[in-house]
């Protein structure tokens, strides 16, 4: 009925309802506008600070042997072991990709190590290694053939620094070369040593 009613009154009419509808419905408008843009200045920082904890965790425990490193390798003498462990957990929490959580296991692992934590470490190590990350085997490995804050194992040495090393990372090399040229260690094998020198060697840049 209300249709009918309007589309029956007088044209010079029309205009005036229309202007009251516009009226009616402005401050509704205004308030969605004003709630996107709300709602988005909430949002922007915590997106920013997530961004900022990846950047962060990705850049303070960046390792010399990755070959995937996204910034300038950091001694691990050097590491701030508190401030890598909070920031890679937190970029962990966020949405990222497997290489990514991969690498922030990877970090987080040396900051447990220079933390003093070798359980913990090896834990990250190994979940870094469960997201396939390259680097991940390589730093399991080593832990396992240096033996210095966990028990040596040099099998899963053996084990890990081979997988490294068919994911490219070239210093597994050096690392098989130790593990074989090491009377200690049980598998002592001249020939072999020599053999992952000189792949290392080889994968030296000129």
């Amino acid at each position: 009925m209300a249709v009918f009613e309007t589309r029956q009154m007088a044209p010079e009419v029309m205009p005036k309802i229309k202007g009251r509808i516009q009226v009616i419905l402005l401050p509704k408008t205004i308030f969605h506008l004003a709630l996107v843009i709300f709602m988005t200045a909430l949002i922007s920082p915590a997106l920013a600070e997530a961004r900022d904890d990846k950047t962060r965790c990705a850049q303070m425990g960046a390792l010399a042997a990755d070959p995937q490193r996204p910034a300038p390798a950091v001694a691990f003498e050097e590491i701030d072991a508190k401030s890598l462990i909070v920031t890679c957990q937190a970029a962990l929490r966020e949405p990222t990709t497997k290489t990514e959580k991969g690498q922030y296991y990877l970090h987080l692992g040396r900051g447990f190590l220079r933390n003093r934590q070798p359980e913990r470490a090896l834990e990250s190590f190994e979940m870094s290694v469960q997201h396939d990350y390259p680097a991940g085997y390589f730093a399991l490995g080593v832990a396992y053939l240096l033996g210095d804050d966990v028990a040596a194992n040099p099998a899963a040495a053996q084990q890990y620094l081979e997988k490294a090393l068919a994911r490219q990372v070239h210093w597994a090399a050096k690392a098989l070369s130790t593990l074989y040229s090491d009377r200690t260690l049980g598998l002592y094998d001249l020939q072999l040593a020599k053999h992952y020198q000189a792949i290392f060697n080889d994968d030296q840049p000129d």
